[in-house]
């Protein structure tokens, strides 16, 4: 299985930016790619 960080996908972390569409994006890659761990 793969593992998906969020990080790579533009989330920034640092509670001030809306980070929801990178960790989403993150997921549908992840579901696309058959599953793994985000």
């Amino acid at each position: 299985m793969s593992t998906y960080n969020i990080l790579d996908f533009g989330a920034a972390g640092n509670g001030q930016t809306n980070d929801a569409p990178a960790i989403q994006q993150a997921i549908d890659t992840c579901t696309s790619g058959g599953g793994g761990t985000v």
